[in-house]
């Protein structure tokens, strides 16, 4: 049974009446769930929900057929269920997808499956035509605008290495993708494998981050490019922490899955996993770029220092016009995980509050989260009631409790 102290119920009573959103009650997003069934929210920059218009989406990977394949299912902000799940995938396995919202309800959905990495555009029910971007590939993550405007980056083999690559689409009216020829994001040929690539937009152009092994420990690196062709040499985006030697015999201490969002006028936020507290496990720590990805400030910590002595996981961000963000995160610092959730204040972030419907009892993971145009928070997780149970798909919507308030802005 989890923890309730005096102090708890004071901070979570002060953190709940100075949160941007009013939570509702969670929903369940399939029916589909029971022994020997597991779910997955996993991709690479994690975007497994995305909000279109009214329409929120979530993309995920489960096993009912007996492989992993890949689902979608959609749902109006106001209705109180989701439709009925469509299978996206149709060959052997497929892993790790990822969503990314168009206007008026319509998104793309990226892959894994058989080694190759795919696309395809959804609307409503409705499946475009799938479309092969890589052979050999893997972790996809995708960035588009209203306009059908996007990219696809991914890791695909080179040799005995992993490159990151990226390819410009644009999806047509009619649900149709036309894909450019992919390139790689750095020019240079690897030295080591690069993994997990993000990707995000912004009036500026295009940036990339991505884990890289060139160091002998995962560093992040990030490049931007003006018009999708052309990258900057790429930049590293995590700080260094201190030696695990403490005699500066140690390589360094390692990252893990950025993910990005673009917010504001021009602006982007990177979260992360970071192991510098390295007696701790990961904390989650980001950084902010106030010119469109092409420089980052200084690297800040995210969760408060309640979490400090807990290892956390799952790191997500999403963000909204006015500038307001939300970091979302799983860690066990009340005995089981649960959904935290973090927001800009004037110095930093917020003191960090269990979400409603994504804590408590049981296990509350793999969080994936979203702002739709109102400012209003989508969430999607994994549910389970034992670490080692079947899983439960979830998903909550939180109204935005102040939408007339001002946010943190950017510069």
């Amino acid at each position: 049974m989890k923890r309730i102290t005096a102090w708890t119920v004071l901070w979570l009573s002060t953190a709940a009446s100075a949160q941007p959103w009013e939570f509702s009650p969670p929903l369940p997003v399939t029916a589909v769930h029971g022994a020997g069934i597991y779910h997955h929210l996993d991709s690479s920059g994690r975007k497994n929900i995305a909000a279109s218009g009214e329409t929120v989406a979530i993309a995920w990977a489960d096993n009912r057929s007996g492989s992993s394949q890949v689902y979608f299912t959609f749902k109006s902000k106001a209705d109180s269920s989701f439709a009925r799940e469509q299978r996206v995938s149709d060959g052997k396995n497929a892993y790790e997808p990822v969503i990314a919202a168009l206007a008026n309800g319509r998104f793309a959905i990226g892959w894994e499956q058989d080694g190759q990495v795919w696309m395809r555009p959804v609307q409503a029910g409705t499946l475009g035509r799938a479309q092969l971007l890589a052979d050999d590939g893997s972790q996809i993550n995708m960035a588009l605008n209203v306009r059908g405007q996007g990219y696809a980056v991914w890791v695909q083999r080179v040799g005995r290495l992993n490159r990151a690559m990226l390819a410009r689409f644009e999806i047509s009216a009619e649900q149709v993708a036309r894909v450019h020829a992919a390139q790689p994001v750095d020019a240079q040929p690897p030295a080591a494998d690069q993994f997990y690539p993000g990707v995000t937009l912004t009036e500026a152009g295009v940036m990339v981050v991505w884990e890289d092994r060139r160091h002998g420990h995962s560093v992040l690196y990030y490049s931007h490019s003006a018009d999708g062709r052309r990258f900057s040499a790429p930049k590293r985006l995590n700080e260094r922490g201190p030696s695990r030697s403490g005699g500066g015999y140690g390589k360094g201490t390692g990252v893990a899955r950025a993910a990005l969002a673009a917010h504001g006028k021009n602006a982007v936020t990177a979260v992360w996993l970071d192991k510098r507290d390295f007696e701790g496990g990961y904390d989650v720590y980001g950084a902010v770029s106030h010119d469109g990805g092409r420089s980052f400030g200084k690297n800040q910590k995210i969760q408060d220092q309640f979490g400090d002595i807990y290892g956390q996981w799952h790191a997500a961000i999403a963000g909204h016009a006015s500038g307001l963000r939300a970091a979302v995160w799983d860690d066990d610092r009340d005995d089981t995980a649960d959904v935290w959730l973090a927001w800009p204040v004037q110095n930093g972030w917020s003191e960090n509050l269990a979400v409603p419907g994504a804590s408590g009892l049981g296990e509350q993971t793999q969080p994936s989260v979203a702002l739709d145009a109102a400012g209003d928070l989508h969430l999607a997780w994994i549910e389970r009631d034992a670490p080692d149970a079947p899983t439960r798909l979830r998903y909550l919507h939180a109204k935005r409790s102040t939408p007339d308030a001002p946010t943190v802005q950017d510069k």
